[in-house]
């Protein structure tokens, strides 16, 4: 019993995290934190919440460029649909790199909160909210649904947008079909033995 309280005692000594906070403030895993240790705690879920916030940012951002490409594409704006699939892509980058960020973040708190790296990656920032003060956990909440709220947008309209596509495939395939309908040729080698490209071939090269 002993060897097992002084193994608890020396785990609690090598992290010197912090356990969820209660009524009577902060508390780590062998006892009350210091005023130092608070502050950082809080200072993490601050930034937290400014890092969903500006994710947010970035995700509204995405979603008025999807619904734009989505409109381009019904008028068959082709430079629209392009300048659009570009910001995509830097907005993509953007968020990445914001999102590992945020998963740095979660693991840190996990530690302060006595949780394993593991689980702290899969944290939801509800439940996270359930382990702060009322203050914070309003914050992340609000930081959180809102969030959510626009990748469930970007969701919706990145179905609409894979449809349409799939639709605009389909037509360009059978407008293809009926330009090379009929062109025939004998088979024709080159010096090296190889067949020249075919004659769909040729199309797609030629309009790219």
């Amino acid at each position: 019993m002993q060897d097992k309280t002084a193994q608890q005692q020396r785990k609690c000594d090598q992290r010197g995290i912090a356990q969820a906070p209660d009524k009577s403030g902060f508390h780590s895993a062998c006892g009350p934190l210091g005023r130092e240790d608070a502050a950082r705690f809080q200072n993490r879920l601050r930034d937290l919440g400014n890092l969903l916030n500006e994710l947010t940012g970035l995700h509204e951002e995405l979603l008025e460029v999807l619904q734009r490409k989505l409109v381009a594409m019904r008028q068959n704006g082709v430079d629209t649909i392009h300048e659009c699939v570009a910001r995509e892509g830097e907005l993509a980058g953007r968020i990445a790199d914001r999102e590992g960020l945020r998963r740095r973040l979660m693991v840190l708190i996990g530690r302060d909160l006595g949780i394993d790296e593991e689980e702290a990656r899969r944290l939801s920032i509800r439940r996270l909210a359930s382990r702060v003060d009322e203050q914070q956990k309003l914050k992340l909440l609000v930081a959180g649904e809102r969030l959510s709220a626009v990748l469930k947008e970007i969701a919706k309209v990145n179905a609409v947008v894979g449809e349409f596509a799939g639709r605009m495939l389909e037509h360009y395939r059978a407008v293809f079909g009926q330009i090379t309908q009929g062109i025939v040729q004998p088979p024709v080698y080159v010096r090296d033995g190889d067949r020249p490209p075919s004659v769909a071939a040729q199309v797609i090269d030629a309009v790219g």
